[in-house]
């Protein structure tokens, strides 16, 4: 099992590095104004950039522009950022950082801002690490930060400086914008883009939203038809005997897929619930010893269930077209009247019937999906032990599978 997980680990590795050389259309501004359509390596900068990535052409070489020579860059609908040279206040908000000044200390940096919100108000967001500021803009009026600072106050106490709220005050006036809503806005990111909507809708001027998400989740309905691929033990502690070597069986299984694509992260995440009937069969004839008696023993397993796969499942886009993706799963298992039979050929000893009642255990597949209609995965379960209850006994079943998928909707 360590070797399957270490090539799963492998693999995903070398996935993720290959997959995440995707480029987007976008486009760049240059120092000389001249626009330039091309694609962007879309890196969903958790901070913002100095730098970027780009080619001209699907085929052509990638290079590089950066904060010295690009004025502007987006990803069509999905990102821009601005070159803006602001005042920024770097206080921190650990009590370690902060000082007793509730006035915020500003130096002049050439940056590049994430555009929120464009229009009449246009609003900008700045993050680095756990330094997070925000900025705004009226017309054309130069950008300035929206003040928010924690200080000390009689060297213990944390205080705040709240001065984004009289600047919201004075800058964002309108009957649609009551003064009970600038008093309570915090300085977080949804809240200062609503308000900001807010105002450019009350004063019917253009604008647009690069936060406004999907909010509903993606759903997909999914039928797999599957090959497993199977083998067991079973074990007798009380007489010490073990059946092990059953012959490995083939056999299918079918199930339907819900998969549920989460609205973030470019839908790269899913929720997976994949109800499937399997069933396994292996049959062998084993020689025991016991006490001063020498017999064999006929061994009859008959297994059929009903696997709830749950788990999430992450894709990795290749182009647009194809992707791969891994999934981890917790399998719940409803036993349908399965057994193991043991059939002794000495008339003196008793038939054994070993009722299966399956422990839960995990699986990790990884797979390939192709135009988001069919795709293939290579599944691999964890042991499972088939007697929750049964003490003297233990069997385990172990199998792998190919699951093919084929999507309905």
């Amino acid at each position: 099992m360590k070797k399957i997980i270490l090539i799963f680990l492998i693999t995903f590795l070398s996935i993720n590095c290959y997959s995440q050389i995707i480029f987007e259309k976008g486009y760049f501004i240059n120092d000389k104004n001249e626009r330039i359509d091309c694609l962007i390596k879309n890196m969903e900068w958790k901070n913002n950039p100095i730098k970027f990535r780009y080619k001209l052409l699907e085929n052509s070489d990638i290079k590089t522009a950066s904060i010295h020579n690009v004025k502007e860059f987006g990803i069509d609908s999905i990102e821009k950022y601005l070159r803006a040279k602001v005042k920024i206040d770097r206080s921190g908000s650990n009590i370690s950082q902060m000082s007793s000044n509730r006035n915020p200390i500003f130096e002049e940096e050439q940056l590049f801002l994430k555009v929120l919100v464009e229009g009449y108000a246009s609003l900008y967001q700045y993050k680095e690490k756990n330094l997070i500021r925000y900025y705004f803009k009226i017309l054309d009026s130069d950008i300035k930060q929206l003040v928010h600072k924690f200080f000390l106050f009689n060297n213990d106490e944390v205080n705040e400086n709240n001065l984004f709220r009289q600047q919201l005050f004075l800058n964002l006036k309108s009957k649609d914008i009551s003064k009970d809503e600038i008093e309570n806005i915090e300085y977080k990111k949804d809240e200062l883009v609503e308000i900001f909507v807010k105002y450019n809708e009350s004063k019917n001027a253009g604008y647009f939203n690069f936060e406004k998400k999907q909010k509903k989740s993606i759903f997909h309905l999914n039928i797999n038809p599957g090959l497993n691929y199977s083998n067991s033990t079973l074990q007798d502690f009380i007489n010490e005997t073990i059946y092990d070597n059953f012959d490995n069986e083939l056999t299918y299984s079918l199930g339907i897929e819900a998969e549920f694509i989460l609205p973030f992260h470019k839908n790269k995440w899913a929720i997976i619930l994949q109800p499937t009937y399997q069933f396994y069969r292996a049959e062998k004839l084993f020689e025991v010893e016991h006490f001063e008696d020498n017999y064999k023993e006929k061994v009859k397993i008959d297994y059929n269930s009903i696997e709830l796969p749950i788990g999430i499942r992450h894709y990795f886009h290749l182009n647009n077209h194809s992707k791969i993706f891994l999934n981890t799963t917790f399998i719940y298992d409803f036993n349908m009247n399965s057994s193991i039979l043991i059939d002794p050929t000495l008339k003196f000893y008793s038939e054994k019937e070993l009722k299966i009642d399956p422990v839960p255990n995990f699986a990790i597949g990884l797979g390939y999906n192709y135009n988001e209609k069919l795709s293939l995965e290579l599944r691999y379960q964890t042991k499972q032990q088939l007697f929750n209850k049964i003490r003297d006994w233990s069997a385990y079943y172990n199998t792998m599978s190919l699951i093919l998928g084929y999507k309905l909707f």
